[in-house]
């Protein structure tokens, strides 16, 4: 998540290098779920692309019939840290830039010392997080029926 430091260096800055900044941080969550996904392309069993390449399958046939099966556990673990991060970059973005949303009510409150109101915020981002992670279980349960 956000350090502290970074949200009130964030505050001081001027908007552009902010978003810069911002760009920089969402781009840093990017390559941590494309890592996600090319270890679980990666840790297949050698046996099975030795099989694959025996019977003379093309590359699609081994991604669709092998790599997409072995790996969508990680590719669902990958979007369950997708999904938090989205509802927090979502929030920040409103925070540093919007004219409405939760983020412009945060600051609102926080300019007006109302923290019952920060915290309450707060915990919104937290349940709307844990709603979209709960859907992305729902989904991994339809997809994946085999576990």
């Amino acid at each position: 998540m956000l350090s502290s430091s970074f949200i009130k260096l964030m505050e001081v800055l001027p908007k552009p290098l902010v978003m810069k900044l911002a760009k920089m941080k969402v781009n840093g969550y990017m390559r941590k779920y494309a890592k996600i996904n090319v270890k679980g392309l990666e840790n297949i069993d050698k046996d099975y692309l030795n099989l694959f390449k025996t019977m003379k399958s093309s590359k699609l046939q081994t991604f669709i019939h092998l790599k997409l099966p072995m790996s969508i556990d990680k590719l669902f673990s990958g979007i369950k840290i997708s999904v938090t991060y989205m509802v927090v970059a979502a929030t920040v973005a409103e925070w540093l830039g919007g004219t409405k949303g939760l983020g412009v009510y945060m600051v609102r409150a926080k300019s007006a010392y109302a923290l019952d109101k920060v915290f309450a915020s707060t915990i919104i981002v937290v349940v709307l997080s844990l709603i979209f992670v709960g859907l992305v279980n729902i989904a991994k349960k339809i997809i994946i029926k085999h576990k």
